[in-house]
């Protein structure tokens, strides 16, 4: 059997791109660690969902998908790692098409349990660590659009007056001015309810948060890539979705950030969210399958496929679990 990313992961980790070059590095993927402090790669439990990624790209001619389409998304486990290979074509209303994407993707869940947090008695300091940190990022993006497009940035309200300057700014500025202006407005709501229980009132809808890193192979023979997306999945206490608002005025399944961010365009920052969304569309279908009486799991052991007991050779590959199904599921 041919290596699975996970393999290739483990052995020789992976490149991480760098916002502010737009180039790739090697990234040896310690710094991934799961919630109690271990080597989330490692300790993740594997799924491999080909036959996922089949079904929905290559039987179901649908292209727009919601948070309506993956029912039950309640983790298997803390950290989990799902991957898949590209499926041979895909469908639509006008027929069948040839694959033109990644040869292969997959994504690292870590799962965080939302009561456990709240109650952590460093909860609060960590919000008001982060929202802090999200105003800093949202500021810096504004001076680097202003540079990069030479655009005055003043140190007190421009003469003209604030409307007039952002009405002016190219495009890129004004998507940051917005960005920061977000980002104060959620640290300012945010503030006053870490000192009191309406934040855990407003959180008891959630039972889990996904923290999600996607990674992407473009070609069989070339290097796992890391875009530097970071996904949040919220999941109620039904098992579902949590859709949540996006700038435009529409919904999305998640929040996606990216670490210097600041450093792409408004355009290129949508286009990543969209794909960081699209890729997690098997792994979705492959969760809410998991909560279905047809679905089977079956473990692999990629090291002995088809040996015999005893087995005389150790395993050096990642076993990992296959999702089947009695019969094709008509409701996604």
């Amino acid at each position: 059997m041919a290596k699975r990313m996970i393999d290739h992961l483990l052995a020789d980790g992976a490149l991480k791109q760098e916002m502010r070059t737009r180039t790739f590095h090697p990234w040896d993927l310690t710094d991934l660690v799961s919630p109690d402090g271990q080597p989330a790669l490692e300790v993740a439990e594997v799924f491999v969902l080909d036959n996922v990624t089949r079904y929905l790209y290559e039987d179901v001619a649908k292209e727009a998908w919601g948070v309506e389409d993956f029912p039950h998304c309640a983790p298997p486990g803390p950290v989990f790692w799902m991957e898949t290979r590209a499926p041979r074509w895909s469908v639509n209303e006008t027929g069948r098409h040839p694959w033109d994407g990644h040869y292969a993707w997959g994504a690292l869940f870590l799962a965080e349990h939302v009561p456990a947090a709240v109650r952590h008695p460093e909860f609060p300091g960590r919000v008001q660590d982060h929202m802090q940190q999200l105003c800093a990022g949202a500021w810096r993006a504004v001076q680097v659009a202003c540079a990069r497009h030479d655009y005055p940035l003043p140190d007190d309200e421009p003469a003209e007056g604030a409307h007039a300057w952002f009405t002016a700014a190219p495009r890129d500025v004004q998507h940051a001015v917005e960005g920061l202006q977000e980002a104060m407005q959620a640290r300012d709501t945010t503030f006053p309810l870490l000192h009191d229980r309406t934040l855990t009132e407003m959180l008891q809808p959630i039972r889990w948060v996904y923290t999600v890193l996607p990674f992407f192979q473009g070609h069989k023979a070339d290097p796992i890539c890391c875009p530097g997306l970071i996904g949040a999945l919220m999941i109620d206490t039904q098992g579902r979705l949590v859709e949540v608002p996006t700038r435009t005025g529409g919904r999305n399944i998640g929040r996606w950030c990216m670490p210097h961010g600041e450093y792409v365009t408004a355009q290129e920052q949508e286009d990543y969210m969209t794909i960081g969304r699209v890729c997690l569309y098997p792994m979705l279908l492959a969760l809410s399958w998991m909560q279905d009486a047809a679905t089977t799991l079956q473990t692999i052991d990629p090291c002995h496929a088809g040996e015999a007991w005893p087995r005389r050779r150790p395993c050096t590959r990642r076993h990992y679990t296959t999702l089947g199904r009695q019969e094709p599921p008509h409701d996604a």
